[in-house]
């Protein structure tokens, strides 16, 4: 299969209209990094239009149900230790990396490989947790402003279970050591 853009206009890279082929009414696509600092942020106006003009949100995964919100919340927990799962010496390094991160092992003994992960990504913007925005969650509140059904494309079991098998805790520990680079 040959899959290519109809455009190439940076300006058109965010937001993709979706027809044809039987579709009576357009879809959207829109590309997102899920976290920017809030002086980055900016939805585009197009953006906005689109969702004005569609009956529903389908996003990666549907924020407004329960199960999938307590499924995203044990995603990032696990009933074995990390401190478990590394020899002394390890324990050890990963207590002295995580200071880097503003936390330490004891705090983080609970969390999966996608609980420190996080971590990484928070690290990697220029500005703190409290000066951060998310796009799933602007556009969320402005499709249920509008009354907008929302579904979602996948469950967060299953994108624990990818992230968890992509993503070993040797790994994310050589990650974390990187920092910021």
């Amino acid at each position: 299969m040959t899959v290519k853009a109809q455009n190439t206009n940076a300006e058109s890279s965010t937001l993709w209209e979706v027809s044809g082929n039987g579709l009576t009414q357009p879809s959207y696509i829109a590309g997102t990094c899920h976290i920017m600092c809030i002086q980055d942020f900016e939805i585009k106006p197009k953006v906005m239009k689109a969702l004005e003009k569609s009956d529903n949100l389908v996003m990666e995964i549907n924020y407004t149900d329960p199960a999938e919100i307590a499924a995203m919340q044990k995603m990032y927990q696990t009933d074995k230790k990390l401190s478990d799962q590394l020899t002394p010496e390890e324990a050890k390094e990963l207590d002295k990396i995580l200071a880097g991160y503003g936390t330490d092992l004891k705090k983080m003994d609970h969390s999966s490989s996608q609980g420190l992960y996080t971590l990484i990504s928070l690290k990697a913007l220029p500005c703190p947790q409290t000066e951060m925005k998310l796009y799933e969650i602007e556009l969320l509140q402005n499709a249920l402003k509008s009354k907008k059904k929302v579904y979602g494309l996948e469950k967060a079991e299953d994108q624990m279970t990818s992230i968890n098998e992509a993503y070993d805790l040797k790994a994310v520990i050589g990650q974390l050591k990187m920092g910021k680079e």
